[in-house]
């Protein structure tokens, strides 16, 4: 197929193709078949090279454009400013740091960077964290009257924070008026702001938001976030008020994150009636509409405390509001049944009301539902639950594990002759799954369950009628499926 195009189009075509790594001896190929002198031919190789660092830098192939380089460098010549500016991104990616300075330099010799270059050069210094470096090339940037456009200044302030080189972040930042002609902006604070967020320095993070509002820059919704989100990694719940009321009255909209960032900081502290307070708030603000996330806060804060009256009435409230409650949000509220002691007809009510509000029982529905009876010690009722569960709650199998769960939570209960009466339970659900007609699911008792089981009754003195119940289980499992025992 390289007939077809020129050697300039075939090396870039080469490289879509995935044949990156095939560039130095395309490279060959193509120069060894130019005429001319060795100007023409250090012309050639420069537009050559070109075409195959910018296929590469398309297709982030950054060693094979190095490489590229390094193979034909001595037919190169002094090159172009854009050659050394691709090579200079392309050691930047590859974390070839030790290569930057070499291509800056032979950029600079022939051309002013530009502001992408500016940025590749503050990438290598945040990764060296070296200030020094970064303040020779600002002055070296700013000595060539260069303006650095303001997305790459914003980008050379995150690369410094995602490298946690945060002094370096505030070097550009001093020089923000004469890197770039507007000076520093919103999103330059915010993103220092949010780097000292990052590592724990709230003190700086809240200074940084003080000299931006002493330079007459107004905060953005993004800078309330920021402020919010560092409190209640601080712990600082009075400075997340002080920052909430601050939001309430700038001027600047509220949106879902706000809101539900102040609640998380309410919730943590304790403050869950204050947290219900700024849902309803929310409802009631214009243009705000609480989702999933909000509501779920305040659900399961009420159910970690146990008060699931009210996490149901929060249920309510959200439907009402037309966010539909998750299995995650269900299965929370049915956890604060065994927060504190409920009766188990409580239990079921919950039960029934949350499969109202669209909970599809499962696996882990059923756990919980073990844990909150067996609070109330109501075993018994615990037992008929999981052998009814495939007629009355659409359960296809009940799992193995969950009459563990339950034999268990009777054997440590000293209720030891009830857990022998759970592994024959458990025995019978699964003689009848496998049963021509029988309930559909697979088989509920495997060896290594039953072997479990065996163990926990025999711990409680049910070790002979264990031991038979195990071997009806390793003799079942041989048989094919829907093949009656032998009576």
């Amino acid at each position: 197929g390289e007939g077809s195009l020129d050697d300039t189009d075939s090396l870039a075509a080469a490289v879509r193709a995935g044949r990156a790594a095939e560039l130095p001896r395309l490279l060959d190929a193509a120069l060894d078949r130019a005429a001319g002198g060795q100007a023409a031919a250090e012309t050639l190789a420069a537009r050559h090279l070109l075409s195959s660092l910018r296929a590469c830098a398309t297709w982030r192939c950054f060693a094979e454009a190095l490489a590229a380089y390094d193979h034909c460098q001595h037919r190169l010549g002094p090159g172009s400013p854009a050659i050394w500016s691709l090579l200079l991104y392309s050691a930047v990616e590859a974390k070839e740091f030790q290569r930057c300075e070499v291509f800056f330099d032979r950029l600079c010799a022939l051309a002013a960077p530009s502001s992408h270059d500016f940025l590749n050069m503050v990438r290598l210094h945040a990764h060296m964290h070296d200030l020094p470096g970064l303040r020779r090339t600002v002055a070296y940037v700013t000595g060539r009257g260069v303006e650095i456009d303001v997305l790459s200044r914003n980008r050379a302030l995150a690369a410094c924070c995602g490298a946690e080189a945060l002094e370096l972040a505030e070097a550009v930042l001093a020089c923000g008026q004469e890197l770039c002609s507007g000076g520093n902006d919103v999103v330059a604070y915010n993103t220092v702001m949010k780097g000292y967020a990052h590592v724990g320095r709230p003190a700086r993070c809240f200074e940084i938001y003080e000299e931006m509002r002493a330079a007459g820059i107004p905060p953005s919704e993004m800078t309330y976030g920021i402020l919010l989100n560092t409190c209640n990694s601080a712990g600082e719940l009075q400075r997340a008020r002080e920052v909430f009321q601050d939001l309430c009255s700038s001027g600047v909209p509220l949106n879902v994150v706000h809101y539900t960032t102040f609640m998380k900081g309410l919730v943590s502290a304790g403050h869950v009636d204050d947290a219900a307070a700024a849902l309803a708030d929310m409802e009631a603000a214009e243009g705000v509409n609480p989702d999933l996330v909000a509501y779920s806060l305040v659900v399961k804060a009420r159910a970690d405390s146990g008060d699931v009256p009210e996490a149901l009435r929060v249920l309510e409230q959200m439907r009402r509001h037309g966010v539909v409650p998750d299995a995650v949000v269900l299965n929370i509220v049915l956890g604060g049944c065994y927060v504190r002691r409920m009766e188990p007809a409580q239990v079921f009510s919950v039960l029934d009301q949350l499969i109202y509000h669209g909970l599809r029982v499962s696996t882990v529905t059923l756990s919980i539902l073990i844990k909150a009876l067996v609070r109330s010690e109501a075993f018994k009722e615990c037992l008929q639950m999981l052998e009814a569960a495939p007629r009355k709650l659409g359960v296809a199998v009940p799992e193995a594990r969950l009459f563990a769960q339950l034999a268990q939570a009777a054997a440590r209960s000293g209720r030891r002759p009830f857990a022998l009466a759970v592994y024959a339970s458990m025995v019978k659900v699964g003689a009848a799954s496998r049963r021509p007609g029988g309930t559909r699911g697979s088989c509920v008792v495997g060896e290594a369950c039953s072997a479990r089981l065996q163990q926990i009754c025999a711990a409680a003195g049910q070790a002979e009628p264990a031991r038979r119940l195990h071997r009806a289980v390793v003799e079942a499992q041989s048989r094919p499926r829907g093949v009656a025992a032998a009576r």
